[in-house]
């Protein structure tokens, strides 16, 4: 049984959650990518998952009421954060206010599943980007019971992920946040670890974390670490075919090209992402650098982020206009292209799996991302060598 049409499914795991049956298992295709699967012996033919995916409903869209820059002045915090810490900052403010938070996660073999705590120890777990899809399994559930205990919930996650929750609880709730992510894509959980897999292999190492982004001089950089936080392997973000593949959108998934999220109006009650090119046009007093975009798209999310503020002196926060997040955020217009390399690497995918689908597809790309690169360190040596005998030109004239 088809709950939705493939090419639009993300995988939001609102259909697992509501089949009392326990008829709904998630399996891979043959690219990889995760799908719900019904075992017609379990399945009673009731459509409760038909009727729950947001793909088969109205989707409600949000206009934002407003936009702000903000950032924690926290160093510690800011360091290990992807961009400027709001993420980290409503989870913490969660906690304190004896909520659950729910967030994104690695379990030991990569894998990325969303998981509750009301630890403040345990945040740290949730820090920095996770640049692959994520696995909900019955989070929805637990989110529901506790929301019907009146406990307050914050979710941060993927705007897909958000509309499979509201349409799973099928009402408002007042003790319930949703925060989304500015979304650029995902790529299938597999071939985050097949790469890692791979250069464990290569490197004779048992790398221990993972790390795509954060402040610590580790920005747009693959990084695997061991154990004894040793650094195993260190690429830039474009030099490294996994995290290439994902920006420049050769490996998402399927819907990702069509995705409806990807858009001005948003789902959730507060979006957050990186402010890209803040202050280009419009003079931003703070620190600009790496800070974080803050959409508030609901009444309940402008209470919540005003509340936040008023108790957290800590992060600075500036009210910008929309319309510039909007210009040079692509993700708020709308889902990237289909890259021309896509079908060559699904070919060689099913061949050879990821590691090398991926080295084959992007060898020759990343070669050119290196001669660009060492062409424009070359003409700028070449501009800072010339500049002291044009200054003693000057000086003799």
């Amino acid at each position: 049984m088809n709950i939705c049409e493939k090419s639009k499914c993300t995988a939001c795991y609102a259909c697992f959650n509501v089949c009392k049956k326990s008829a709904i298992v998630f399996k891979e295709d043959k690219y990889g990518a995760l799908y719900p699967v019904v075992d017609s012996e379990k399945c009673v033919h009731c459509n409760a998952c038909k009727k729950i995916c947001p793909n088969n409903k109205k989707k409600i869209f949000n206009i934002p009421l407003k936009c702000f820059a903000a950032y924690t002045t926290d160093g510690n915090k800011r360091r290990m954060s992807a961009s400027g810490g709001i993420g980290n900052g409503f989870a913490e403010y969660c906690i304190d206010k004896g909520g659950f938070f729910y967030g994104a996660v690695y379990k030991d073999d990569f894998e990325v599943v969303f998981k509750e705590t009301q630890n403040f120890d345990e945040l740290e777990n949730f820090k920095g980007s996770k640049y692959v899809h994520s696995h909900i399994n019955n989070t929805f559930a637990e989110i529901k019971q506790h929301l019907i205990e009146e406990k307050k919930v914050v979710f941060i996650a993927l705007p897909c992920q958000i509309a499979g929750l509201n349409s799973f609880l099928q009402r408002n709730y007042d003790n319930l946040i949703t925060v989304d992510l500015i979304c650029h894509g995902v790529c299938p959980s597999q071939y985050l670890k097949n790469e890692i897999s791979y250069i464990e292999k290569k490197k004779s190492a048992k790398v221990k974390t993972c790390i795509f982004r954060n402040n610590a001089g580790l920005n747009f950089c693959f990084v695997l670490v061991n154990s004894n936080k040793t650094i195993v392997y260190k690429r830039g973000a474009y030099f490294n075919p996994y995290f290439r593949g994902f920006l420049t959108a050769v490996t998402l998934r399927e819907n990702c090209y069509t995705c409806d999220y990807a858009r001005k109006e948003r789902i959730s009650d507060i979006t957050i992402g990186d402010y890209i090119c803040l202050g280009k046009d419009t003079p931003f007093s703070g620190n600009k650098d790496n800070a974080s975009v803050v959409i508030v798209n609901t009444e309940k999310g402008l209470n919540f982020y005003n509340n936040f503020l008023s108790e957290n002196k800590d992060f600075v926060s500036e009210e910008r206009d929309y319309s510039e997040a909007v210009k040079y955020g692509p993700s708020l217009n709308s889902p990237f292209q289909k890259h021309r390399l896509t079908d060559f690497f699904r070919e060689n995918y099913e061949r050879y799996g990821f590691a090398v689908a991926a080295r084959k597809t992007l060898r020759f790309e990343i070669f050119k991302e290196g001669i660009k690169r060492l062409c424009y360190m070359s003409f700028h040596f070449y501009r800072i060598y010339k500049l002291p005998r044009k200054i003693l030109k000057r000086i003799k004239k």
